[in-house]
């Protein structure tokens, strides 16, 4: 009874060595560690098992790394046959890092990685930022200009990414001017244009209608991100109570000479976006011109409108010297008035 049971025993104890000794991890070895933090979890000569992930310096190893003295903090790939293997950031710890080569080979020299084999990931890029049909100035807005929205607008901008978009990390994120903050994560049909590289997308349009922005100064996070990081684009979006022109109106040039100049810009801001009609009258008030915008079109923009004047009146003849009186109407009512002087 004694030696069947000795027998089991041995039968067991060898299965299990067995088993263990089977565990040869993915083909590599670790062949060198830099730093404490690697040190603690990575012994030299130790198969690797899993992939190498996350910002920490004590994460697993991919199968096809091999890597040495890399930027601390920057974020790398392996390319391989089959394309992208691995992607890796390197811990906070300066140093810190595992190599590895392929199990079996001799020697502890750390392998050296083949030319070209691994690139810096660079993060995306927002550009083109357009709230409602019209651009966003980030320089104008930086030096103190205002930039006035409706309540409720379309966020559009563009994103690009030679290494790759993560669609999935698209987000906008609205901060009211109460404080209160609302995130958006965008879906597929919030995001259009797409530009391809293989299966990687590589730039693409994203548009989000944002509703109920909050009056007085709201700020805008527009995120992007991919293996190499991510990148906000900042906005600030003031919406003001009710219908009205902000300010003045501005007419330039003024004087205005119609055979020199050709075109006199008349430029306002509007609270929010709605039909706008602008009569231009002579000081008699006499009806020389009339223009009706519609409403998110220039001129019936909410925020800053240019439009334009040829100097002609509605029976097709050149206005003549003197002064005229510009009024700006929307809903019957009228927004600003504004005088210029015409001297041919």
């Amino acid at each position: 009874m004694k030696r069947v049971v000795l027998i089991i025993i041995f039968i067991l104890f060898f299965a299990l060595t067995a088993s263990a000794e089977m565990v040869e991890g993915n083909g590599y070895r670790v062949d060198y560690v830099i730093g404490s933090g690697g040190g603690t979890n990575f012994v030299v000569g130790q198969p690797v098992i899993g992939e190498l992930k996350g910002t920490q310096d004590n994460a697993e190893i991919g199968a096809l790394y091999t890597w040495l003295n890399l930027t601390n903090g920057g974020t790398y790939v392996y390319i391989g046959p089959g394309g992208i293997q691995n992607i890796i950031t390197l811990g906070p710890k300066t140093g810190t890092g595992i190599g590895t080569t392929p199990a079996g080979t001799p020697g502890t020299t750390p392998g050296t990685p083949p030319a070209g084999s691994i690139v810096k990931i660079d993060p995306p890029k927002i550009s083109d930022v357009y709230i409602g049909n019209r651009l966003y100035f980030k320089d104008l807005v930086s030096k103190g200009d205002k930039f006035y929205t409706s309540k409720s607008t379309a966020i559009k901008a563009t994103v690009k990414a030679k290494d790759g978009i993560n669609t999935k990390k698209l987000s906008i994120k609205v901060t009211d001017s109460q404080g209160l903050t609302t995130y958006y994560t965008l879906s597929d049909a919030n995001i259009s244009s797409k530009l391809t590289k293989g299966a990687t997308i590589t730039q693409c349009n994203i548009s989000y209608n944002i509703k109920n922005l909050g009056v007085g100064e709201n700020s805008v996070e527009i995120k992007a991100a991919n293996a190499g990081g991510e990148v906000k684009e900042n906005l600030k979006l003031t919406v003001v109570s009710g219908m009205s022109v902000i300010g003045d109106v501005v007419v330039f040039p003024s004087p205005f000479s119609i055979p020199n100049d050709k075109t006199a810009y008349i430029q306002y801001t509007l609270s929010d976006a709605t039909s706008v009609t602008i009569y231009v009258t002579s000081v008699g008030g006499k009806i020389v011109r009339k223009v009706t915008y519609p409403a998110n079109t220039e001129g019936g923009n909410a925020g800053r409108n240019k439009v334009t004047w040829d100097g002609m009146s509605d029976t097709g003849e050149l206005a003549g010297n003197g002064i005229y009186v510009g009024t700006v109407v929307s809903g019957g009512r009228i927004l600003k008035r504004f005088k210029f002087t015409i001297k041919n």
